[in-house]
């Protein structure tokens, strides 16, 4: 597999939140970069978003992971329902723990997503955390990106925020580590 991963797994927060934001239009704009989303996010959990997303995977931009029945990345998705996980993230944990053909980085605004996805191995990063590593990649500039969160600075317009965005002088840095530790 890749050293520097392409390939992102994306869940159905993260998804609106960066919709949002404007990072999905930007995603879609860079080739080297490919979008995925568990089977249950796509079909259940964005149905709101189903014809963009069906336009998305027709042009083979998103591709849809799917965990199949009485398999080990079922019995992982079970697993980690149980023990309280979301069911769409607990399908990406699971599929990109066990089924992933290629290197993925899951993007998360859930900290407890996220922190299971790592016991499982699987890099993650949460919606401020992605468009850091696409500028450090050379896929955005700096200041396309700083221009997209500079809305965070004040706190009455976080929507998406990361919990722990201070600033982008301080979060910067701190979310530039967690990325080299990505790549």
């Amino acid at each position: 597999m890749n050293a520097d991963p392409t390939s992102l797994l994306i869940d159905a927060d993260a998804w609106i939140c960066l919709r949002m934001l404007g990072w999905v239009g930007r995603m879609v704009d860079c080739p080297q970069i490919a979008l995925i989303m568990s089977e249950r996010i796509f079909l259940r959990e964005l149905n709101d978003l189903r014809g963009e997303l069906d336009t998305l995977q027709s042009a083979g931009v998103l591709r849809v992971a799917r965990v199949i029945r009485k398999t080990k990345a079922a019995s992982q998705f079970k697993a980690f329902t149980r023990a309280g996980a979301d069911k769409g993230e607990a399908e990406s944990i699971a599929w990109a723990s066990v089924d992933a053909d290629v290197d993925v980085i899951f993007v998360s605004n859930d900290t407890r997503a996220r922190t299971l996805a790592g016991k499982q191995k699987v890099a993650t990063t949460h919606v401020f955390g992605l468009p850091v590593w696409g500028a450090s990649r050379g896929d955005w500039s700096r200041a396309e990106v700083e221009a997209q969160v500079a809305r965070w600075e004040d706190e009455g317009t976080g929507f998406c925020r990361p919990s722990d965005f201070t600033t982008l002088e301080e979060s910067s840095p701190r979310s530039e580590r967690q990325v080299a530790d990505l790549i």
